[in-house]
């Protein structure tokens, strides 16, 4: 009897450790990232550094933590300071970081050394378009951008009557070549341009292009018929300029790569739903102003494929003056600390043919 009990003990134990370990790999990222081969990119727009949120410089390095990128691009790192406390922060613990921020609005980390880095200062002093960075990975080299663009002229506030430059309320527009000539007045076309002409010179050079970043614009994919009339879209179909000059360069957007159905699976980043942050923050109007505005591309290539995108943060969102919960199907991992910022960051996950 004695030996039953042993052995039933022991066999209970077993299979809740197996029930353990396949819960924690299907819910921890940094289980899932174990895998030999495979590249883990976090984009992250960290709100000033943190600084708009109690706790939130520390909770950015603990989102880190867990969800254990290979690659961070940053957006709103202002100093070369942060990023020098984030590798302090992981040297402590074991795990090393390379990085560099130029003192620009885009930063870079890896766990990789950096081979090269530059920003996009030759656009003009006050552009803060990208950050960008060679790295060795498996004996090919990569070229990732850190992309931030321009943030004035936020056109898709005139559709829901909030003029996107004053941020005073207007009647809403419903004119697609007039919104479309007001978006143009900003930076980010010509700033998408001329990472495009970058990037296809880093293509042509054998190395693989991944960039992701707040682009302070929504994607053309997610203004299709199928949405024209929900989201305070006012009933327009519009053709956002800088994800469709990506589009048409061969770029693949990786979130909608992966879940084509901009209704289900919408893949809101802005603004999230931050209960840690004061509400008056997190929006310019009372309007329904969900959006994906942080966006993550790949030039494709046979030596990587990706396998998957998901929203990090919270699962609410921000919507007519309210933090609400999102019903939507997108798959949202919350990491389990204060979230810092009003974006929500996107993770990809690429697999390499070594």
């Amino acid at each position: 009897m004695r030996f039953l009990f042993i052995l039933s003990m022991f066999l209970c134990f077993a299979f809740t450790s197996k029930a353990t370990e396949k819960a924690e790999s299907i819910n921890n990222p940094y289980i899932l990232n174990t895998k030999k081969g495979n590249l883990r990119v976090l984009q992250y727009n960290i709100w000033n550094e943190g600084g708009r949120v109690e706790g939130g410089r520390k909770s950015i390095m603990q989102t880190i933590e867990e969800v254990n990128p290979d690659i961070v691009l940053f957006q709103e790192v202002r100093h070369q300071k942060f990023i020098d406390e984030v590798i302090e922060y992981f040297g402590e613990r074991g795990r090393n970081y390379y990085g560099q921020s130029l003192n620009r609005s885009s930063a870079f980390l890896s766990k990789y050394p950096i081979k090269s880095i530059r920003s996009s200062e030759e656009l003009g002093k006050d552009s803060y378009a990208f950050v960008k960075a060679t790295v060795e990975i498996c004996d090919m080299e990569f070229t990732f951008y850190s992309v931030h663009l321009d943030w004035e002229y936020l056109a898709y506030y005139n559709v829901r009557g909030v003029d996107g430059q004053s941020y005073e309320k207007i009647t809403p527009w419903n004119d697609v070549d007039e919104i479309i000539k007001e978006n143009s007045k900003s930076r980010r076309p010509n700033e998408v341009k001329a990472i495009i002409s970058d990037a296809k010179k880093e293509i042509d050079k054998g190395r693989i292009v991944i960039m992701g970043g707040d682009f302070n614009e929504p994607s053309f994919m997610d203004w299709g018929k199928e949405t024209k009339d929900i989201r305070d879209h006012n009933g327009l179909v519009i053709p956002w300029e800088c994800t469709k000059m990506l589009y048409e360069a061969g770029f693949i957007d990786c979130y909608r790569s992966i879940y084509s159905n901009s209704v289900t699976h919408p893949g809101f980043t802005c603004n999230a739903g931050n209960k840690w942050a004061n509400p008056a923050d997190l929006t310019l109007a009372e309007k329904d102003d969900r959006e994906r505005i942080d966006l993550n591309f790949y030039y494709p290539d046979k030596r990587i494929k990706l396998l998957k995108a998901s929203v990090v943060g919270p699962k609410e969102d921000f919507i007519d003056g309210k933090v609400v919960y999102e019903k939507s199907k997108d798959k949202v991992y919350t990491p389990h600390c204060v979230w810092a910022s009003d974006h929500k960051a996107v993770w990809t996950e690429y697999k390499i043919y070594l």
